[in-house]
């Protein structure tokens, strides 16, 4: 499996938070593209675009490779940089002083979720993609570490996701860095997991979203 990249630095924390630079990042993978053509595959103007294109170039996650002159403008081109593309880890020290900012970082998440949850519930109108799965199992500490191994493959369609043998899977969860303790891996407890998936568009359609 690729090593996780640490995040250490809070102008990275709230770039990679936001859902927006992340659809940005997406779109930017395959060609370089203009803020207008960016603006034009998100559903944007352009003029709320520009902020955060300079923001992910700041943090090197969009890399400027190409200016074109047409007419009297001069048209710029990003391209996703591959180097930083990867799953990324917040470091222990790094939550601890910087809490609040995480918080209100993973708020700005959730939050169109629930408000399309509660357009949906209010309007009677449920065109709208937008799901709350939310499962109570009992299992031991390991049993919901690898739970977690395996949503995050299933949704992100990484390496673990091409493992078919569970033991494997489990292996992967031994080798990791866990923060329990043996005891813990091993005693049955009750827990809740909760799964809340919405697509962008339908949240900024409704101007749902909030800039960080």
């Amino acid at each position: 499996m690729k090593e996780q990249k640490k995040i250490t630095d809070i102008e990275m924390l709230e770039t990679l938070l936001d859902p927006r630079r992340k659809r940005i990042i997406e779109l930017a993978k395959t060609k370089p593209l203009t803020v207008k053509q960016l603006a034009s595959g998100l559903g944007e103007k352009p003029s709320r675009l520009y902020y955060h294109v300079k923001k992910l170039e700041e943090n090197n996650l969009l890399i400027l490779v190409e200016t074109k002159q047409q007419g009297n403008l001069i048209e710029k081109y990003y391209q996703t940089n591959k180097e930083k593309l990867g799953e990324y880890k917040i470091d222990d020290t790094f939550i601890k002083e910087h809490s609040s900012s995480l918080l209100k970082g993973v708020h700005q998440v959730i939050s169109p979720g629930l408000k399309l949850l509660e357009h949906a519930a209010k309007e009677g109108n449920h065109e709208k993609q937008i799901e709350l799965t939310i499962t109570y199992s009992n299992m031991s500490g390991q049993e919901f570490e690898l739970s977690h191994k395996r949503m995050k493959s299933v949704i992100s369609e990484q390496e673990l996701n091409k493992l078919e043998n569970i033991e494997k899977l489990k292996e992967l969860v031994n080798d990791h860095d866990s923060k329990m303790s043996k005891e813990d891996l091993e005693k049955q407890s009750d827990y809740v997991h909760v799964l809340l998936s919405y697509r962008i568009k339908d949240a900024q359609d409704l101007d749902l979203m909030d800039d960080y």
